[in-house]
């Protein structure tokens, strides 16, 4: 629940922005209708208390009115956002108490739990979409919920397509068996959209051609940030131009897909006042040679002066109004003034003087023209030189350039070794009216070492693979309002609803370039994270059926197709099963982490391979429940079980036993010392889960 409840609060801030409602007749009209409309999908308790608020949004060239109803009952709440028509574009539904009062494991199946979301979906998708349209794309369990998301499709002459980033989230409480949350991800658009006729469409071959001639796939460094260790390191590996890089299914144009996001602009400033003791104060070694470090450097207005001489616009952004000094976190040998002004700031290097970043935000001229793309490429290049000389000797152009109306964005990649750095480069903002420059900014990872690489994939095998993981296919493109497009010249473009060819999945992965397999964002095999398999087909009539389906249904799974419950289960294995929520991403060495930052285990008592005993069971089982001090003592215990036990697990045992986590064999007996099997690892686990 926790992973969906951040989308869907930042949803519903978006949607009930501070905006007057309206009392005029037809609005009135309107809000009763939206209420009906959203009372005959859920229920809402009578006596509850009511509020609401609306607002005009323009959704291409419709203007659309979205409801906001709010219902309020004790801890009880209700939001729910909906169109003029009783559309539900969001739903959440909350307790204030809930997270206390809910404890353990549920009996409610993942067949029930589907069956509990399909039933909601069919009430609340709009006219024309039937929970047939929808693929799911992915589910998972959370401590108290299953979630799920749908992506659209279409069916047409192509077959089933996917409608690009039109998807619904929806949320059921295990407990409750209801849905607590739903939320529809750019239905607006899709609603307004036509889709166009999915015939004449280009083969798949000529796309990938098309994708590759235009470097849709690029061989670069990916850089592997340490924060702990303070350093930046790097790996090769083919990486994919994701949603950026389109290929249009009827004409083989290539079309940018550019989402804009806010960037916010940092203006601290440095304090000036002196402590009235701070003379009788001396200074440690490391503190006298930061000093005498920054003795050698430039002051802040000698940065602002450079920001002035090197950038026109900066002259007219005002007087300074603040400055802060840091040193880059990775290398503490670098340093940068930070520069605010009236209308504009910027970053320069305390050492050397180039300008990392600047920003203008005053007024520029409304011009449509006057400077071409071209121009625009010689002007960007020339500056970099003049104000990043050491930078602009390793960037080149890149194909990425686009326009808005009165502006050129020009973007240029960092290349080491030749080939590019992941997410490194330059990118310049040129007015199209003069040419001036108001805006720079540096992406650079401080990166000690680049390694050799060889590629036995090329292109072509790099493409192949990630057509097998991500599915590269047409695709209906439903543009909304925060996304530009552009076509091969970078203009922007409106082409309305269209189809293209793109991958269906996001790209989660790099591709290693010698051995084809697949990467993680630190260089490590790669592993899919998982909602847990769907079933074993051998645990059927056995003694611990029950146990591993009820497991199961909750997400905690061994992952395999068969559970083979007389197998002995080795530590990382029962780990593995008793965390299954939370690690299905992590390598052995990310796991044992997060159990020794829990207390689970100590670093000596690391041993993924080796098979598991009872008796170490029972020890992490109460450490796992933050009772593992308790377990430690010894000699307070009342004897728990008819055989002995080692000194070391005797309270580990005791606790087990009065927790009914373990409760012994027909005579009474621990056993601490026999091997666990995975069926007695699952009554354990249960049994730990249920003692939360």
């Amino acid at each position: 629940m926790k992973r969906l409840l951040g989308m869907i609060l930042s949803a519903a801030l978006v949607i009930t922005a501070a905006v007057p409602a309206y009392a005029a007749e037809s609005e009135s009209k309107q809000l009763e209708t939206v209420i009906k409309a959203v009372k005959s999908v859920i229920t809402v308790a009578e006596d509850a208390s009511f509020s609401y608020d609306t607002y005009q949004t323009q959704n291409g060239n419709d203007t659309v009115r979205l409801w906001n109803l709010n219902w309020e009952k004790g801890k009880d709440h209700i939001y729910v956002s909906a169109l003029s028509d009783g559309e539900i574009t969001s739903y959440y539904h909350y307790n204030d108490n809930q997270e206390q009062e809910k404890k353990g494991l549920t009996s409610l199946s993942r067949e029930q739990s589907q069956q509990v979301a399909q039933e909601f979906l069919q009430k609340v998708l709009p006219a024309g979409i039937a929970v047939a349209d929808l693929k799911l794309r992915e589910n998972w369990v959370g401590d108290q919920t299953t979630n799920y998301i749908y992506d659209l499709t279409r069916n047409g002459a192509a077959g089933r397509l996917l409608v690009k980033d039109i998807s619904f989230s929806i949320t059921v409480d295990r407990y409750d068996k209801t849905v607590s949350n739903y939320y529809s991800n750019n239905l607006l658009q899709y609603l307004n959209a036509k889709l166009p006729s999915d015939s004449g469409l280009i083969d798949k071959a000529k796309a990938e051609s098309i994708f590759l001639k235009n470097n849709g796939l690029k061989l670069a460094y990916i850089p592997v940030t340490d924060y702990q260790n303070k350093s930046v390191t790097a790996f090769v590996g083919y990486t994919r131009d994701d949603n950026n890089f389109l290929i249009d299914a009827k004409t083989g144009e290539v079309v940018n897909y550019t989402q804009y996001y806010y960037i916010g602009y940092d203006k601290g400033g440095m304090g000036s006042a002196e402590s009235a003791s701070a003379g009788n104060v001396t200074l440690s070694p490391a503190e006298q040679a930061e000093v005498s470090t920054m003795k050698d450097l430039m002051s802040a207005d000698e940065a602002a002066k450079i920001l002035k001489n090197k950038v026109a616009l900066m002259n007219k952004a005002g007087k300074q109004t603040g400055s802060s000094f840091n040193s880059d976190y990775f290398s503490k040998t670098e340093y940068y003034w930070n520069i605010n002004f009236e209308r504009g700031n910027g970053t320069v290097n305390a050492k050397t003087g180039e300008i990392q970043s600047l920003y203008y935000y005053g007024d520029l001229p409304e011009s449509k023209s006057g400077i071409s793309k071209e121009k625009a490429e010689s002007i960007a290049q020339e500056f970099i030189k003049s104000v990043a000389p050491s930078m602009s000797e390793k960037v080149q152009l890149a194909r990425s350039a686009q326009d808005t109306d009165t502006s050129w964005t020009i973007n240029f990649d960092r290349i080491e070794n030749g080939i590019g750095v992941y997410g490194n480069g330059m990118q310049v903002s040129i007015s199209k009216a003069n040419g001036n420059i108001f805006s720079l900014d540096t992406s650079w990872s401080n990166i000690k070492s680049f390694p050799t690489h060889t590629d036995n994939l090329g292109q072509e095998g790099a493409f192949k693979i990630f057509d097998d993981n991500s599915v590269f296919a047409p695709m209906y493109i439903v543009p909304n309002t925060d996304i530009t497009l552009y076509d091969t010249e970078a203009h922007a473009v409106n082409k309305g609803t269209f189809l293209a060819y793109g991958f269906e999945k996001s790209s989660s992965f790099m591709i290693d370039p010698a051995t084809g397999k697949l990467l993680d964002y630190r260089g490590k095999a790669y592993t899919e994270e998982k909602s847990g398999v769907v079933g074993y087909s051998d645990i059927a009539g056995k003694w611990y059926e029950a146990t591993v389906k009820t497991l199961l249904d909750n997400g905690y799974y061994i992952d395999s197709e068969l559970f083979e419950g007389s197998k002995k289960i080795t530590q990382e294995e029962f780990f593995r099963y008793l965390f299954a929520q939370y690690q299905s991403y992590q390598d052995t060495d990310d796991l044992y982490e997060m159990l020794k930052n829990m207390g689970v285990i100590e670093a000596s008592e690391k041993d993924p391979s080796k098979v598991l005993t009872r008796q170490e069971a029972a020890k992490f089982a109460i450490r796992t429940l933050g009772l593992g001090k308790a377990g430690e003592l010894q000699g307070i215990y009342k004897k728990a079980f008819n055989d002995k036990i080692a000194p070391q697990y005797e309270g580990y045992a005791a606790l087990s036993k009065a927790l009914g986590i373990m409760k012994g064999d027909s005579k009474g007996r621990f056993n601490g010392g026999n091997a666990l099997t995975r069926a007695e690892a699952a009554v354990i686990i249960l049994n730990t889960l249920n003692a939360k």
